[in-house]
C-alpha cells in the first residue's frame, strides 16, 4: 500500500507539471502554424483517437487542453467525465457518459474546438450515459461538425482489470487517417527484467503499478469506494 501511495503523489506531482499542449506527432517540434489543433474543455476524457488509445490526451488537473496533431483527418472519440459530491462531501458518484465519436479534419493552422452542453446537476449528467453529443467548431471558417453516438460507457470495475502494465512512449503518437497505409516505424524492443526482492522483503509488498493515468484513475475509483472510516485509517498510515 505505501508503494501505491507514492505512486500516487509521483503521478500527481507530474500532472501538476504539464503544460496544456499536449503533442501528438512524431520528429522535431514544429510551430502551430503548421499542426492541425483540437481544443478539448476539462471534463472530456478522450477514449481514443484514430481506434488508438493515447494517454498524454488525458491530463489529471482541470483544465483546457490542446492537442497538436500533423494536419489530415482524425476521428477523436470523447466522453463527459466528472466527479459529483453528494451527501455533503462524505460521498462521491463518477459520471462517465456515452462515447461521442468526431470526424474532422484539417490544414496547417486549422484550430477546432469541442463544444459540449455541460449538465448543471448530477440528474441531467446521469442522462448523459444514454445520449452526449458534442460539437466541433473551426475556428478558422465556422465550419460546425456534430458527433455521431459511440459505445455506452463500462463499468468501473471492468476499467480497474483491464488497467495496462506499460505504456510506450510511441502510444502518444497519432498519425492522420490518410497516412495509415505507411508503414510506421519499428519501435526499438526494451528488455524487462523484474527486480529482485531481498529475502527480508515480502513480494506482495514490493509489487508496484506503473506511473500513468491509468494508474491514477484507479486510485481515485478506489478511493471513493471507501468508507470515512476506511480513508481516515488510510491516511492515519501514510503519515
Amino acid at each position: 500500500m505505501r508503494a501505491l501511495f507514492c505512486i500516487f503523489l509521483a503521478v500527481f506531482l507530474t500532472a501538476c507539471a504539464q503544460q496544456s499542449n499536449v503533442r501528438l506527432y512524431p520528429g522535431n517540434e514544429q510551430a502551430s502554424s503548421n499542426l492541425l489543433t483540437v481544443k478539448v474543455p476539462q471534463d472530456l476524457e478522450v477514449t481514443s483517437i484514430n481506434g488508438q488509445r493515447v494517454p498524454a490526451a488525458n491530463r489529471l488537473i482541470g483544465g483546457e487542453q490542446a492537442l497538436e496533431l500533423l494536419p489530415g483527418d482524425y476521428e477523436i472519440v470523447v466522453m463527459y467525465k466528472r466527479v459529483f459530491d453528494i451527501g455533503g462531501g462524505m460521498s462521491h458518484e463518477v459520471i462517465r457518459s456515452r462515447n461521442a465519436v468526431v470526424a474532422l479534419g484539417g490544414n496547417p493552422g486549422d484550430v477546432w474546438t469541442l463544444h459540449y452542453a455541460d449538465p448543471d446537476s448530477l440528474e441531467k449528467a446521469r442522462e448523459l450515459r444514454n445520449r452526449f453529443e458534442v460539437t466541433a467548431i473551426n475556428q478558422r471558417s465556422g465550419e460546425r461538425i456534430a458527433s455521431r453516438a459511440g459505445a455506452r460507457p463500462t463499468s468501473p470495475l471492468a476499467g480497474i482489470i483491464g488497467v495496462e502494465s506499460s505504456i510506450d512512449e510511441g502510444d502518444n503518437i497519432v498519425m492522420p487517417l490518410q497516412a495509415s497505409s505507411i508503414a510506421p516505424a519499428p519501435r526499438q524492443q526494451v528488455s524487462y527484467t523484474p527486480a529482485q526482492p531481498s529475502p527480508a522483503t515480502n513480494p506482495a509488498a514490493s509489487a508496484t503499478l506503473p506511473a500513468n493515468d491509468a494508474t491514477m484513475t484507479t486510485l481515485q475509483q478506489l478511493w471513493l469506494l471507501l468508507t470515512p472510516d476506511s480513508r481516515q485509517q488510510f491516511l492515519e498510515w501514510a503519515q
